[in-house]
């Protein structure tokens, strides 16, 4: 398992697409503050600093990256390299955890890069930006972990679409949607509902406290068992051979 664990791993790391993720995700945060300050005067008003700005980043950064990695899991269904895996003995099972545990590492830099890059912008008045985004300078990195955390169902979900459809556009479209669509809407529209999925459940993750962020986490970590779950018993039960 660690050695399939590590395989992926580099498989991920290697690939542009999380590189070109990070780099995009940096430049949109310098890019926004930038525009922040340029287009409100101090004398306008609070203004949220470019730390406030990185916890929204980092959970869409890692969103995009739970679609990237279905859809790459997709992309090796049509580049037949799967049978291959299987062909040497590889259990199906542990191949998608092992994919699945290789996304952590990679979470955990898409959730830090914005964080890191909110710091540095806010150097000059980083009590102020603390303050403003009720985060304390110990937090930060319990921020940056609840963030990967708070993407974990997404990543299963993404992974058992790619399973499901084999198709490199339907992890991808079902997750921005419904991370960027569906969840909007149902918090809007039935907010107790809306208040168990999974963008409202990692923003009480990091906002909360006590019994509210620990049954947050409980929750985040059930959808993620049973999408995995899922997954992988879809996974076993597929025909590769077609």
């Amino acid at each position: 398992m660690i050695a399939l664990t590590s395989v992926e791993l580099t498989k991920l790391f290697r690939r542009p697409p999380l590189w070109l993720l990070l780099g995009a995700v940096g430049a949109a945060l310098v890019l926004l503050a930038v525009a922040i300050a340029l287009s409100a005067p101090p004398e306008a008003g609070e203004r949220p600093s470019a730390l406030e700005l990185a916890v929204p980043f980092g959970i869409l950064a890692g969103q995009v990256l739970a679609a990237i990695a279905g859809a790459a899991l997709a992309q090796e269904y049509q580049w037949r390299t799967l049978p291959l895996w299987l062909a040497r003995g590889v259990a199906r099972g542990p191949l998608l955890l092992a994919r699945f545990l290789a996304t952590l590492p990679a979470l955990l830099l898409v959730a830090l890069v914005p964080v890191a890059v909110g710091l540095l912008l806010s150097l000059g008045r980083l009590e102020a930006a603390l303050l403003a985004s009720h985060l304390s300078l110990d937090g930060l990195a319990l921020a940056v972990l609840a963030m990967a955390f708070g993407v974990l169902p997404y990543v299963a979900l993404s992974l058992g679409l790619a399973v499901g459809t084999r198709a490199v556009a339907v992890p991808v479209g079902g997750v921005l949607l419904l991370a960027l669509l569906v969840e909007p809407i149902v918090g809007q529209l039935a907010p107790r509902i809306g208040a168990y999925l999974p963008s409202s459940l990692s923003r009480t993750l990091l906002a909360g406290g006590g019994d509210g962020r620990l049954a947050a986490g409980l929750l985040i970590a059930l959808y993620t068992a049973v999408l995995l779950a899922v997954a992988v018993a879809a996974f076993r039960r597929q025909d590769l051979t077609g």
